[in-house]
């Protein structure tokens, strides 16, 4: 707070907050974000106010693409300063929104703030833009978005803006920031133990009463180990149990002390224990075929593109050809999501995780040990499954549009013809299978490589038209070109070998 407000030419452009997962980075860039935000900040000593923010999450399309956040943040300052919204109308750049990150900076933020400010250089107003866990974006766009920010600062310097922007310490992030003079880092390792346990303390106390002042507040305290992720976890673990319940539950989970516990790493000594534990009380009870689908429905709540519900999730798994399939699969899949709330909740009808690190944990084979997600092999399954409920679902005319002369929106009938006709478990497999088939490694793909063949020979119009009458006849050509690339890629790989 007192560098945001710092005036003098001296305070630095950028403050970086780095730390690992679950310290609490998103809390503190949320907090800051509320504190400065206009319609909060009341303090007759501030100097700033929030002019935009961007939450980076790897859960929804809206937040994990680096070409989002520029556009986002420009939207919320022409909101907050009408010379830079008459500057950003008049620029005639609004194409560059779709755009590389690059075209856009300069585009529609560096042009209309420097016009802005010529326009009436003595009103104009200092603004803090607040980014978040900029390592969740996909793939090196968050590094190559911070590259094309800091050389866009050292060269313009943008006075007036401020950039409060956190991630996990990621090396191309690092290196980035390295060659950057003009900016102020802090890693939340810096914070004593005792002050991070104080607040953990303060929240644990209010989240369980019964254990105030007491042997299991005390050990959980010290097995949160500064990591305020671990704390929120075992609160929602114990959620909806009786005290005594409470106590029990507290003594099955690994303690420090608990040599059983490999420790993952250092970075997070007793998290892992903490979700083994979760899992287990989900899902070990299962055997056989009946473990092997909770897992298979657990691992899809994660690797889907976007965040689905669960009867999304059940019909895309499991054959239609299974008796009763929307009711058991659906109720099987809404109790893992039960069994699990401690990690995953719904909201909008979608499976959300609470936090990165449980996906990040489920991915790596030497921490989730039986419960580990096999990507490569779970995308290669989801993939077969996307086509599979598109040759059973596509078809010619799918809509029943009655004349092929009537121009699509002058069908009035058309929306709810497609909700009819195209069910979301359709839908999805539509826009997503290339996302699915990008993941899949090239060994043991040769039933794949026959599917996508037939698909190509026999289904690829009737997948187009469902695209268009999706409103996504734009990802045609790029999906089919993902599709080109990997049966190439297969193909060598068969000739090498």
């Amino acid at each position: 707070m007192r560098w945001a407000n710092d005036t003098s030419s001296e305070s630095e452009s950028v403050y970086w907050l780095f730390g690992q997962a679950g310290s609490g980075k998103s809390t503190i860039a949320y907090t800051i974000a509320r504190r400065f935000d206009f319609e909060f900040a009341r303090d007759s000593y501030d100097t700033i106010i929030l002019g935009g923010n961007f939450f980076c999450s790897r859960q929804f399309d809206e937040t994990r693409f680096e070409t989002r956040i520029i556009r986002t943040i420009v939207y919320h300052l022409a909101l907050r300063w009408k010379p830079f919204a008459d500057a950003l109308n008049g620029s005639g750049k609004f194409d560059t929104v779709n755009q590389n990150v690059c075209a856009q900076l300069n585009g529609l933020l560096v042009e209309p703030w420097e016009q802005a400010k010529c326009a009436d250089p003595s009103k104009s107003p200092r603004f803090l833009i607040v980014i978040d866990a900029l390592d969740e974006i996909d793939g090196t766009g968050g590094s190559e978005f911070l590259r094309d920010l800091l050389d866009v600062i050292n060269k313009k310097r943008l006075l007036g803006l401020k950039f409060f922007v956190t991630s996990r310490p990621d090396p191309n992030l690092v290196t980035h920031l390295q060659t950057f003079e003009d900016k102020r880092l802090y890693r939340l390792e810096q914070v004593a133990i005792e002050e991070a346990q104080a607040d953990i303390t303060t929240y644990l106390n209010a989240n369980l009463p019964h254990f105030v002042d007491r042997p299991e507040m005390e050990n959980l305290v010290a097995q949160a180990a500064g990591l305020f992720i671990y704390a929120a976890t075992v609160v929602k673990y114990l959620e909806g149990y009786e005290p005594l319940e409470q106590k029990e539950r507290l003594r099955m989970l690994p303690s420090i002390s608990d040599s059983a516990i490999p420790q993952a790493s250092e970075e997070i000594p007793l998290l892992d224990g903490l979700y083994l534990q979760v899992l287990s009380d989900a899902l070990r009870s299962f055997k056989g075929d009946f473990f092997m689908h909770r897992l298979h429905i657990l691992h899809t709540f994660l690797c889907t593109a976007e965040r689905t519900s669960t009867s999304l999730v059940a019909k895309l798994l499991f054959s239609s050809n299974e008796i009763n399939p929307a009711f058991s699969y659906t109720t099987i899949a809404d109790k893992v999501l039960a069994g699990l709330h401690a990690v995953l909740y719904i909201e909008n009808d979608k499976v959300l995780s609470y936090h990165k690190s449980f996906a990040d944990f489920i991915f790596d084979r030497n921490r989730a040990k039986e419960f580990w997600c096999d990507q490569a092999k779970h995308h290669q399954l989801l993939t077969g499954h996307c086509f599979r409920v598109m040759e059973a679902g596509l078809k010619f005319n799918i809509a029943n549009i009655i004349s092929s002369f009537l121009l699509d929106h002058d069908n009035s009938a058309l929306p709810d013809a497609v909700k009819q006709n195209i069910p979301p478990v359709l839908s999805y497999s539509c826009q997503n299978w290339d996302h699915h088939l990008s993941a899949v490694t090239l060994t043991n793909s040769d039933t794949l490589y026959y599917i996508l063949s037939e698909f190509l020979q026999l289904r690829v119009l009737f997948w187009i038209e469902a695209m268009n009458l999706l409103g996504s006849r734009g990802q045609c050509h790029q999906m089919l070109q993902t599709a080109y690339e990997w049966v190439v890629k297969l193909q060598v790989s068969c000739f090498v070998n």
